[in-house]
This record gives C-alpha cells, structure tokens and sequence, in this order.
C-alpha cells in the first residue's frame, strides 16, 4: 500500500477510475508543470483527468497513478501511455509549427530589409549619378494638378500621373499622349508624392520612344513588359 498522497487517505477510492480526459499542460507554450493530485509528489507536464463516481470531484494524475487508479494497472498503463503518446505528438507538432512560422517571419524580414537596402542604394546611386536630372525632374513647372486633384505631367510623349493610393502611400502611372486608356499602373508605392515623382522619372528613362501615330494600327505591341498593371484611381 501507498502511504503518501491521496493513496493513504481513507474515503478516496484507490481502484475503478476512468480517465475523461488529458491534456498538456504546457501547450499555451508556457512551462507550468503540475504536480499529480493523487500521490502529492510527481511533477508532471500531460495530465490525466480521472474520475470515480465515489469521489466529489476529479483528480489530475499522472501517468503512473492515472495506470494504478483503473480497473486493471496493465491495461491502464497501455491507456496511460497511448494518451500521453498523442499529447506528445501534438506539442511537437506545436515545436514545428511555431519554428516553422518564426523561420517565415524571420525570412520575410530579410526580405523586407534586403528590399530596403536595395531602394536606399538605387536611390542613392541615382543621386550621384542623375540626381540634379532627376530632381530638376520632380521639381519641373511643368506638373500641374487635374480636375480631381491628380498631379500630373506630359513628357516626351508621355502622360505621367502620380496618385495617392486608397490605403496609404503614393503610386505611379504612365501612358502615352497618342494612346488614351492605356495606361501602365506601377505597383511599388512611395511615401511622398515627390518621392513618386522621382519614381516616375526613373520608369520614364526605361521607356521606349512613344510610336508615332501611324503605328498604332500597325503593332500596338509596343508598350514593354514593366511591371504587371493594377488598376488604380486615376
């Protein structure tokens, strides 16, 4: 017999338990382990839920007084231990999962700082090399503003408009003079409408002359593959 714990107290049924249910007590991720309510003295993380119809309330066990508390130990235990199996499945399922996710997110910020990088070396190769050029471009007289208060310019045969985006931001959007409606909607979005200009004026050097207007019915294949379009306000 058991002297320690509920094993020794008289009134708590020692045989003729069921388990109705188990869980990890450790599964919000943070490390509380119980002690078992039955015996007073084993640490434990998978908890067994057992109940007797001979007892107020239901105790939380451990694996091997959860096993001593059935009907038949061996049997118990093989039930004991197949619970605590699937518990432990589970929380490394929740190991994987969660490495998984901080592994995403932790490569979703390189990405994020990498394009960073990225922005603030063109940016700052432009200044050395074309910034007069391009913020003679941003600052030109020729922006003016349209009926819905779009800034625009038209340059070299091209319609520029740069807008402020629905959800923050501002975007880009070119098209030619001779050809209206088609209008290519840049998908990067700036923090400042001359940043935007800026933008614009570095979408423009990649351009192509704009066709004359014979060539329109001729081949209208003429606009390059930039950056795939997105409808915007205009």
């Amino acid at each position: 017999m058991i002297d320690y714990g509920k094993w020794s107290q008289p009134g708590v049924p020692q045989k003729g338990w069921t388990c109705t249910g188990s869980y990890d007590s450790c599964e919000n991720g943070e490390e509380i382990h119980r002690v078992c309510e039955m015996c007073e003295r084993q640490p434990i993380r998978y908890v067994h839920v057992m109940g007797h119809d001979d007892y107020p309330g239901p105790l939380e066990c451990g694996c091997d007084c959860a096993a001593k508390m059935g009907l038949e130990y061996t049997a118990g235990l093989q039930a004991a231990r197949e619970r605590e199996r699937v518990l432990k499945l589970a929380a490394q399922k929740r190991i994987r999962d969660r490495k998984r996710q901080e592994a995403e997110e932790q490569r979703a910020r390189e990405r994020v700082e990498a394009l960073a990088r990225w922005e603030a070396d063109r940016l700052a190769r432009y200044e050395r090399e074309g910034g007069e050029e391009r913020s003679r471009f941003a600052d030109d007289s020729g922006w003016k503003t349209s009926r819905r208060g779009t800034p625009y310019i038209n340059v070299d045969g091209y319609h520029i408009v740069v807008f402020e985006r629905r959800h923050g931001g501002w975007g880009v959007g070119i098209s030619p003079l001779l050809r209206e409606g088609e209008t290519m909607w840049g998908r990067r979005t700036y923090r400042t409408e001359r940043e935007a200009r800026l933008g614009a004026y570095d979408a423009l050097k990649i351009m192509p002359p704009p066709p004359a207007a014979e060539d329109f019915d001729a081949d209208p294949a003429w606009i390059p593959p930039l950056e795939p379009m997105e409808e915007e306000a205009r």
